[in-house]
């Protein structure tokens, strides 16, 4: 009989852990990535070329941009750091974008000041979203996938 609590309770206080730990990690995860957003001082304008779905689902997704305009002209953080928001060359970039389900091939990206927004045929679709990137927990990583996919 006390085998069978014993196991009840860890059954029941283990994922309460996990669930614990995610969201102390999430905010300070979210406070970090303002933090690097903005230091990014990123500003690109661009049309979608590609789109792909993340397996990670929450509507994340990498738009491959062909660049019009780029500041920086180069970035790649991924010998760096483990979460970033995508890599830039000359001529593309390919980011991570929350909503991606609203985006469309040959829709126009404008990003400045952490946010972007997306025209289609010179009408605006999307206004000041702020760029964000997925969280990462115990339970799954999306930067593996996003890493693949890079």
């Amino acid at each position: 009989m006390r085998k069978i609590i014993k196991t009840l309770l860890i059954v029941a206080i283990l994922p309460f852990s996990v669930f614990i730990y995610n969201v102390f990690t999430d905010d300070e995860e979210l406070i970090n990535d303002k933090e690097y957003l903005t230091s990014l001082n990123l500003e690109l304008t661009g049309q979608i070329l590609k789109i792909e779905n993340l397996d990670y689902g929450h509507n994340y997704g990498l738009v491959t941009i062909g660049i019009k305009y780029s500041h920086p002209n180069q970035y790649d953080p991924r010998q760096s750091k483990s979460r970033y928001l995508g890599i830039i060359n000359e001529n593309q970039a390919k980011l991570v974008v929350h909503n991606i389900g609203f985006i469309q091939t040959d829709d126009s990206i404008f990003v400045k000041d952490g946010k972007f927004k997306i025209t289609r045929n010179d009408k605006l679709v999307f206004d000041n979203h702020y760029l964000d990137l997925p969280p990462s927990s115990l339970v799954h990583n999306p930067y593996t996938e996003i890493n693949e996919k890079m």
